[in-house]
């Protein structure tokens, strides 16, 4: 009885050790699963808070490519010849510190919130061996190189955020890196910037209304005498002969094409150039794009290049839709606005720093009467719409111009700034220098 009693004792002191430890691991198991599911919790925070961190370096980036002191900016505008030959870090940004309120509702899925975020810092740099010139502009079967420091390239951008876990498990920290696309293009288009007015017809009526002025003294002609200084900062003539083929010539003689222009283009067949065959190699500049079914105007207002009557570009814009821009009382920065058609409300005053390039690619630019309108019109496929009185203070290229409606005053004047790409390698304000929104890669 004894026995029997002794290994009842003995089984259930067996049973009990057993669901003891069966308890033991059970929650042993169960806390580790927990303290898993919290740091894979956390590590997640991490990664999106690391990538929430790109976005907030793209800001960064746009604001210091946008200043003319920006160690940034006046790196990546130096000559090619001048950028190393490994990799070299631009700058480093404390995203924490800079957009304090932004990092703060980003943690607020934190268990401390914003207390739980002790580093949340980007790099950026280049690699230089991964840096060449833009491709060449071919233009009435020449090909015509760019300046030494239009260029594109591959920006690298590396996010870290490092978040505290409150002791448990010290500190979680995830890098996200991400590649973009750079340019440093000039907004004047290639060539078609030197001439004043460049037209591939014969417009049938109007021309003899609209005085031209080529950017010297107010002449009408150009003597072919005149020094190749000077005509570095005038404008030239091109507008294709009338189709009764009546004795005509350019207002430049292609023959006395000053340098640059000499060597690639002497010689050029003006009625060779094919002003649609632009459009592809000026859509590879762009640097933002208006999603389809998208309004133009609303998307610059929402990117802050269109606020109050005040357009301030710095970049290449390409949009498949109309632009309807409104009269404006500032320029603050040019750029390149593409779009499908462009009509023109109202006034656009001088660019405060550098040259403003409207560019039609389907259809018609339409410039208002009687109010001044400072800017590269470019109609690749379309017309050039001039009516009353215009006063046009740029340059005109397009496959037509439509000159029907124009009344004696109307006045098209080129503005030497257009030469600044042209003649010299100088850094220059018609240069913009930004990135590719859409990255490249993602690690």
């Amino acid at each position: 009885m004894r026995n029997r009693r002794g290994m009842i004792f003995v089984g259930v002191l067996i049973a009990c050790v057993v669901l003891f430890t069966g308890v033991l691991a059970f929650h042993f198991f169960m806390r580790e699963g927990r303290r898993s599911a919290y740091r894979s919790a956390t590590n997640e925070h991490a990664l999106v808070l690391a990538r929430a961190g790109l976005e907030l370096t793209q800001i960064h980036l746009a604001r210091a490519l946008s200043d003319p002191a920006s160690p940034v900016r006046r790196r990546l505008l130096a000559p090619l010849g001048e950028l190393t030959s490994g990799a070299e870090e631009l700058g480093t940004v404390d995203l924490a510190a800079s957009y304090p309120q932004l990092v703060e509702r980003l943690a607020r899925s934190l268990p401390r919130g914003k207390a739980s975020v002790e580093a949340l810092e980007a790099h950026f740099g280049i690699r230089a061996s991964e840096v060449g010139p833009l491709p060449a502009v071919t233009i009435g079967g020449r090909t015509v190189e760019r300046g030494d420091r239009e260029k594109h390239g591959v920006l690298v951008v590396e996010c870290t955020a490092r978040v505290s876990t409150g002791g448990l498990f010290g500190t979680l920290s995830r890098t996200v890196r991400a590649s973009y696309e750079f340019r440093v293009a000039a907004a004047p288009v290639t060539l078609l910037s030197d001439f004043t007015l460049f037209a591939q017809e014969h417009p049938t009526s109007g021309l003899a209304n609209l005085r031209l002025q080529d950017g010297g003294t107010a002449k009408d002609k150009l003597s072919s005498y005149v020094s190749l200084e000077a005509m570095k900062q005038r404008g030239w003539l091109y507008v294709a002969p009338p189709a009764s083929g009546a004795a005509w010539k350019p207002l430049l003689p292609v023959d006395f094409l000053p340098a640059p222009w000499v060597a690639p283009l002497g010689g050029l067949e003006l009625s060779a150039v094919n002003l649609p065959d632009l459009a592809p190699q000026l859509a590879r500049v762009a640097c933002w794009n208006v999603p389809a079914g998208t309004a133009y105007a609303p998307f610059l207002e929402a990117r802050g290049m269109l606020d109050g009557g005040r357009l301030d570009v710095g970049t290449t814009v390409r949009g498949t839709g109309a632009l309807e821009l409104p009269a404006l009382t500032g320029v603050r920065r040019g750029g390149v606005l593409m779009a499908s058609e462009i009509t023109i409300g109202g006034a656009i005053p001088a660019p405060e720093h550098g040259a403003l390039v409207l560019v039609a690619t389907e259809g018609s630019i339409r410039v208002p009467a009687g109010v001044p309108v400072n800017a590269q019109l470019v109609a690749l496929k379309g017309s050039v719409v001039l009516e009353g009185s215009p006063q046009v203070v740029g340059s005109v290229a397009a496959a037509r111009l439509d000159l029907g409606g124009v009344a004696q005053g109307a006045q098209l004047a080129y503005d030497a700034r257009f030469k600044d790409r042209a003649f010299g390698p100088g850094a220059g304000d018609n240069l913009i220098v930004d990135f590719a929104r859409k990255p490249l890669a993602v690690e």
